[in-house]
């Protein structure tokens, strides 16, 4: 197989990922796709040792010091040595100024002791940034006089940059023997309005994991598999309020691809599939929700689908017919594309980005993290989730004024036996 990965460098910037080039082209003046990781500390956060810890990270993490800049034909990620915007916490996952040159796509927020960073997803996925964070907090303690332990794997980045920290993998795991994969798919179950409206609010729930696990286990399921049933339940019980039962209920699961297929990329390595049930699984066990979830998520997380859901990404996008249209041509296909099997073909997002793993030092100073997904053009609510200390945070985003759904989820974790502390920004 010829090798894309060394036709794919630019000397200012990076080409757009093949997870993340969609983004600029369906962004919107005042919306554009932005995650958001948090941390509470062990103390009031201080704005410039904040600063000093961005311009120590600046050269070892060169993928996340970008801007947009359009080009003729292309939409690039281009090299900055600005540093980012470090505000006040306000309104949740706010869009960024696309036309902005120099600032990088990213944001850093403080509240006395939560720090945060809100990213325009063009840049990276959740588990690049989260690694990209970790190193931020650990550097903000060295810079206090700290013992910080670097010797852990997540602190393995910033010494192999412009190689496989800021390469676009999906070129790498690209096989162009495999065949395309199919992409039909009803409309799903769209919870409350309908529409994204008024600002984000944002519920957490936080329990004991390992209640979880053992509550999963006795059902044979993962802790992924049983946080999207009980998702499911959830969001059936509200369908069923709402008497809106002609479409399923369907969850988009993200999957790390890093692991099946050797990567340590930074930027966007992830694809998603879609699970369905039908909305009278409202009056459904946990357990009869799984066996019809269970075979969803073994397709899902085939190599086989997988390797043809990169080859549709890539051989989409690298067709030369494609790649010389100029970009207002690409922007209305993209946008006719997203509408055809963007957000309507599901309910919600739920991304797990897993157990967060540090050395004791740093831990001592981190009483919590939060990764929180910000609105999409269609969904009225977005969950993710992360485990850290044996505590699991599930943080359920909305853009809809309704509140069951957080009543729902609030009742059926309960069932599983987990104590359930809720807070709500």
């Amino acid at each position: 197989m010829k090798d894309k990965t060394k036709i794919k460098e630019l000397t200012d910037g990076y080409f757009l990922d093949h997870g993340g080039i969609i983004y600029p082209y369906i962004a919107k003046p005042d919306w554009n796709q932005v995650f958001r990781l948090e941390a509470e500390l062990d103390e009031k956060i201080d704005v410039q040792n904040i600063v000093s810890s961005l311009t120590q990270l600046r050269r070892k993490f060169p993928s996340f010091f970008v801007t947009i800049e359009k080009r003729k034909y292309f939409v690039v990620l281009k090299k900055t040595v600005s540093l980012p915007d470090i505000v006040p916490e306000g309104g949740l996952c706010l869009p960024f100024d696309l036309a902005e040159k120099s600032k990088p796509l990213f944001r850093i927020t403080y509240s006395q002791n939560r720090l945060g960073m809100e990213l325009f997803h063009s840049v990276a996925d959740g588990t690049g940034a989260m690694i990209f964070f970790a190193n931020l907090i650990a550097q903000y303690y060295i810079n206090e006089g700290r013992k910080i332990d670097t010797s852990s794997d997540i602190f393995n980045h910033g010494f192999k940059f412009e190689k496989s920290d800021t390469e676009n993998s999906f070129l790498k795991a690209f096989d162009p023997k495999a065949k395309n994969s199919s992409r039909s798919e009803k409309p799903a179950y769209q919870y409350g309005s309908g529409k994204p409206e008024g600002e984000l609010s944002l519920t957490t729930f936080k329990t004991d994991v390992n209640v979880l696990k053992d509550y999963a286990k006795g059902i044979n399921a993962t802790v992924t598999e049983l946080l999207v049933a009980v998702y499911t339940k959830a969001l059936c019980m509200c369908a069923i309020n709402e008497d809106k039962t002609d479409k399923n209920i369907k969850i988009e699961v993200p999957m790390n691809l890093r692991k099946r297929y050797d990567s340590t990329t930074l930027r966007n390595f992830s694809l998603y599939f879609i699970t369905s049930a039908p909305p009278d699984c409202a009056d459904a066990s946990l357990e009869d929700i799984v066996e019809i979830l269970k075979p969803q998520f073994v397709l899902g997380s085939n190599t086989k689908k997988l390797t043809q859901d990169i080859h549709t990404n890539v051989s989409q996008s690298e067709m030369p017919v494609f790649k010389a249209l100029p970009n207002f041509v690409k922007k209305g296909l993209l946008k006719v594309g997203s509408a055809m099997y963007g957000e309507r073909l599901f309910t919600s997002p739920l991304s797990n980005i897993g157990v967060i793993t540090l050395p004791e030092d740093i831990k001592k100073h981190i009483l919590s993290f939060g990764f929180v997904i910000g609105r999409t053009l269609k969904n009225t609510v977005y969950s993710g989730v992360l485990t850290y200390e044996n505590e699991l945070y599930w943080c359920l985003s909305s853009a809809t004024k309704s509140d069951s759904l957080e009543k729902n989820i609030q009742k059926i974790l309960g069932e599983t036996g987990a104590q359930v502390q809720i807070t709500k920004r």
